[in-house]
């Protein structure tokens, strides 16, 4: 089974189209009985008597260093990217997000949340533990890929993993204007503020990039090339997009939050 660990702003949604089009109702994109909590066994198990086909992919936010809270075995995936250019997008991202409720938002608001801070490592190993994120990456992960290189990363997790994959796709949640985007990496004040709350991940990014995705691409060498990935414009959904996302919307999705509000429930029948 494939588990696609997604951060924030790396290109994730795009790549969740992939697995969508490529494995229909065997893809699951995976959430807590609990909201803003890692998922776990129990998750995965639920939505394996959901998803009555069996699961060859699963994704999600959720998946926070996966092999603390899920039994194996799992080709785990993710993509990184840039830490300064992935952080100034999630600023740009959560800005817009505010601004839609007519709420306010400052560059200072982002900086003092500290979830935010090396959130790639925080993703991988469950804390700002370095160490664990690189040992993690090295020893237990199937594939990562770069952002910055998306269409030759899915060529060559096309070679190295264990699914062909439907490479088609339509890049999602893109923005439309950056201004704000560029306003914080353009500054160089802000920029240092980046780069200061952002360390270890810088680390990490760049051990991915002189190490871990020179050996991925070694191991490719000799592997037929599989057929480019297809970037195209209009739509691309394929019936097994559409069955997922049908599926997802109309049964797993309600079944969660049913399951969650009895959790709520008996949450606060303990209380008393």
């Amino acid at each position: 089974m494939i588990g696609f660990v997604h951060v924030n702003k790396t290109g994730g949604t795009t790549f969740k189209f992939i697995l969508r089009n490529s494995f229909g109702l065997r893809h699951c994109d995976l959430q807590s009985k609990l909201p803003r909590h890692p998922v776990t066994e129990a998750d995965l198990r639920f939505a394996g008597k959901i998803f009555p086909f069996g699961l060859k992919s699963v994704a999600g936010h959720g998946l926070i260093d996966p092999r603390h809270h899920l039994s194996g075995p799992h080709d785990y995936v993710t993509f990184l990217r840039d830490p300064l250019a992935r952080a100034a997008s999630h600023y740009q991202h959560l800005l817009r997000a505010r601004h839609r409720y007519q709420k306010t938002y400052s560059f200072e608001e982002f900086l003092e949340d500290t979830r935010l801070h090396n959130l790639q490592v925080k993703t991988i190993a469950g804390s700002e533990d370095l160490d664990k994120a690189w040992h993690e990456l090295e020893k237990h992960y199937h594939f990562v890929g770069l952002t910055e290189r998306f269409d030759e990363s899915l060529r060559l997790l096309q070679a190295l993993g264990p699914y062909p994959l439907d490479l088609r796709y339509q890049r999602l949640h893109v923005a439309q204007d950056n201004t704000a985007k560029r306003e914080v990496l353009d500054n160089p004040e802000k920029r240092a503020l980046l780069t200061e709350q952002n360390a270890l991940d810088m680390e990490l990014y760049q051990y991915v990039q002189k190490k871990v995705y020179p050996d991925q691409l070694r191991k490719a060498s000799g592997v037929p090339p599989p057929p480019m990935a297809f970037r195209r414009p209009g739509p691309l959904r394929s019936y097994r997009y559409k069955l997922n996302r049908a599926y997802h919307q109309a049964v797993y999705r309600t079944l969660v939050k049913l399951r969650r509000r009895a959790e709520s429930c008996r949450c606060k029948s303990n209380r008393f």
